[in-house]
């Protein structure tokens, strides 16, 4: 049987009789080789007339909104903090940019977080009668710890689908720490665990304004946001002589590891000072991914913290995506 004929729309059928007027009388004009009759002309004025009153103008159609990407990927936004992969960076302070000698980065924190680090590990020192990040020897690298906590925060004001966490080796006392959160604002942004529960999923954190997660090794709350660290991590060994020992062993936080919610990956060669020739060896794909993912089914949680020296070499952030299940480069939020 025939398809049944479609009936063009009252608008289309309008502008089709009048397409076709003008046509005919084209087609009448070289005909007699005569001028165009008035008429012809109103029959074009009054397709385009129409075609504006009818809303045609393509520059006018409404478009989609982008969708919403959390921390660079719209599949991130409704996946809790521990079913996600955080690129970090170890000793994250210490960096060629500014100044340290021997350091383990080769750019400055507010680099890193531009480039899509989001795992910071920090070190606090007491130094000269102030707070500061150092790494063991304040001579050799220092920034007061304030001023460090405030550049956080800048990104965080200028990128509000962005969650950061950090993870500080404190060697400075809880007051002074609480002084330098406050005095930067960080602390506006903390986000506070529940002992005992799953974490929030990254969306609802972001849109409570929470979006940085603060970890202590040594000291824990109060207040609320104040979490150890191994009250809720465990992690791997961090001291390896070379590539052929990295390992997959449980090294701290051990105890109730099935309970807890984040592992951290330690993956970076441990020497006096940070080689970026080791950082090339063990940051390439197949080293990194190969460990993660071996790691991930001998300790049997995904590795939510993938901490390296110098991150911008070897493949980092391909690892990371590859970890999340997600594709392409991360597009941080405006």
């Amino acid at each position: 049987m025939d398809a049944p004929l479609l009936s063009p729309s009252p608008r289309v059928a309008r502008v089709l009789v009048l397409l076709g007027l003008a046509l005919g009388a084209c087609a009448a004009r070289d005909a007699a080789s005569d001028t165009v009759e008035p008429h012809d002309v109103d029959a074009v004025e009054i397709v385009a007339d129409t075609s504006e009153r009818d809303g045609d103008d393509i520059s006018s159609l409404d478009t989609a909104p982008p969708a919403r990407r959390c921390n660079g990927y719209a599949a991130l936004c409704d996946r809790r903090l521990d079913e996600i992969v955080f690129p970090a960076t170890h000793n994250s302070m210490s960096s060629a940019d500014d100044g340290w000698l021997g350091p383990n980065q080769t750019h400055d924190v507010p680099q890193q977080l531009a480039d899509g680090v989001r795992a910071l590990l920090i070190d606090t020192h007491a130094w000269n009668g102030g707070a500061y990040l150092c790494h063991a020897v304040c001579e050799f690298g220092h920034q007061p710890l304030a001023e460090a906590l405030g550049e956080i925060r800048a990104f965080l004001d200028a990128h509000p689908d962005e969650l950061i966490v950090l993870v500080i080796e404190d060697a400075l006392g809880k007051e002074p720490t609480l002084a330098a959160f406050a005095e930067s604002g960080l602390d506006a942004y903390a986000l506070e665990l529940t002992p005992g529960e799953r974490p929030p999923v990254l969306a609802d954190a972001l849109d409570a304004g929470t979006r940085v997660l603060v970890t202590f090794q040594s000291a824990g709350p109060p207040p609320g946001w104040y979490h150890n660290v191994w009250d809720y991590t465990f992690d791997t060994p961090y001291s390896f002589a070379s590539a052929d020992e990295l390992s997959c062993a449980c090294n701290r936080g051990c105890d109730g590891r099935a309970t807890k919610p984040f592992f951290l990956l330690n993956h970076f060669i441990t020497r006096a000072i940070g080689s970026i020739d080791d950082a090339e060896e063990v940051n390439r794909r197949d080293v990194l991914l190969t460990r993660a993912r071996a790691c991930e089914a001998a300790l049997g949680h995904l590795p939510n913290l993938v901490a390296v020296d110098f991150y911008e070499v070897g493949d980092l952030f391909d690892v990371v995506a590859a970890l999340n299940g997600v594709e392409g480069a991360a597009t941080t939020s405006p």
